[in-house]
């Protein structure tokens, strides 16, 4: 029997790789992002609450040979066949994109320029930018609570009554459980949740991706999606599961989406990153942006013991300022689990948090309280070009920044962050 390695990282997830873009900004160029290129095996998750439905989509960072590959998920009772699907990494890659902290680039405007009026807030549609096996599981105190396939995924959805069976369980099913499994799986199983125990079928697989000839090279798995009614305030992320054959640290992106406004993890300390510190030109080098932002990051988690969750970016999802990417539109919104949004749709409002973790700094899986707080907020890094033409006017006003030649337009092309 083949044994089916199985994904525990924090919900097994990969990071896209995002290319960055250039885009015309309200006062200034966007030059490059630290996108989660820069953290080689960062998971990503997505999560989106709209009024008691949460949504959350994964993003895989599986590299081995698809036939290895499993994914165990804790979930609430009564996910359904029509609660699950599979959807574009593309998503992923623009949202990481969007919302990635930024070097911009600013030039002091003409101290004698008497500007014209700002032009109108972008609005939110985004267009501007945008035995018997039935005996043996009753033996094991398992049982099969709804089966069905997604993409190229076949998909089981368990509860059990002791971790010990549902361990015996998996690993009969040719799982390869890492050691240890049981006692982490416990208290899922004490507070009667059920498992989402995804494997790929390799022939829909090679199927969907051209026919192609190798389970091992040249394809790639596609981000899993499922929804369920929220029971409370709070939305729980279960990570402990993941760090059993997780290795050191693990990065978790975050971008979790609401109607209301800023989410804020309620049993870790969250924290905004350092911003609006002005650097030297010499930043769009290459790889000195990436650098830069790693030990500043690395610096800020020291101070707080690792024991913090930090937020990189908090936004309404149809404009930007500066843009690094097209704003989020209603329709990507929608498949992310928002609902049915017409062009003239009321932004939801998007937070990037970013936890890095071990087995030692968090004990706990993440919780997350949606606020209604929707105050702004980005992590931009500033080269500022200095006025040097001649100043021909009795009253000069310094120190208005914007784009190159006095517009808000566009400069060099951007620079691109390689991987950390």
């Amino acid at each position: 029997m083949t044994r089916k390695g199985i994904g525990l990282a924090a919900l097994g997830l990969v990071l896209a790789a995002a290319t960055p873009r250039q885009a015309q900004a309200f006062c200034g160029f966007y030059v490059a992002a630290a996108t989660g290129e820069l953290y080689n095996d960062a998971s990503q998750v997505i999560i989106a609450r709209n009024g008691d439905r949460v949504t959350l989509s994964m993003l895989n960072n599986y590299r081995g040979d698809p036939a290895e590959f499993a994914l165990v998920v804790p979930v609430p009772p009564g996910i359904k066949k029509q609660d699950v699907k599979t959807i574009k990494a593309e998503l992923f890659a623009h949202l990481d994109q969007w919302s990635a902290p930024r070097l911009v680039e600013y030039w002091e405007q003409d101290p004698c320029y008497i500007p014209r009026p700002l032009p109108t807030k972008m609005m939110a549609g985004g267009a501007t930018r945008g035995s018997s096996k039935g005996d043996r599981e009753a033996k094991l105190g398992v049982k099969i609570e709804a089966q069905f396939t997604a993409g190229e995924y076949d998909i089981v959805v368990l509860s059990a009554k002791e971790s010990n069976g549902l361990e015996t369980w998996l690993k009969q099913s040719g799982y390869n459980i890492p050691a240890g499994a049981a006692p982490i799986l416990a208290p899922y199983i004490a507070a009667r949740t059920q498992f989402f125990v995804a494997k790929v079928n390799l022939k829909r697989l090679a199927e969907q991706q051209g026919g192609a000839g190798s389970t091992k090279k040249g394809l790639f798995l596609s981000p899993l999606q499922f929804g369920y009614k929220a029971t409370g305030e709070k939305i729980g992320l279960p990570i402990k599961l993941g760090m059993i054959n997780g290795k050191g640290t693990q990065d978790l992106i975050l971008f979790m989406i609401s109607m209301k406004g800023r989410f804020d993890v309620s049993n870790y300390e969250t924290v905004k990153i350092p911003t609006d510190l002005d650097v030297p030109e010499s930043m769009k080098d290459k790889g000195k942006f990436g650098t830069f932002f790693l030990k500043m990051f690395d610096r800020e988690l020291a101070r707080k013991k690792g024991q913090a969750v930090f937020t990189e970016y908090a936004w309404p999802s149809g404009w930007c300022d500066p843009c690094s990417a097209d704003p989020i539109s209603a329709a990507q919104l929608q498949e992310l689990g928002m609902g049915k949004m017409d062009q003239n749709y009321s932004p939801a409002f998007i937070t990037r948090l970013h936890a890095r973790y071990s087995k030692e700094t968090f004990s706990k899986d993440l919780e997350f309280t949606e606020t209604t707080d929707q105050t702004n907020f980005q992590g931009r890094y500033i080269i500022r070009h200095p006025w040097k033409g001649k100043i021909k006017c009795k009253n000069p006003v310094r120190g208005r920044w914007g784009g190159q030649n006095g517009g808000g337009g566009v400069g060099p092309g951007p620079v691109g962050i390689p991987r950390g």
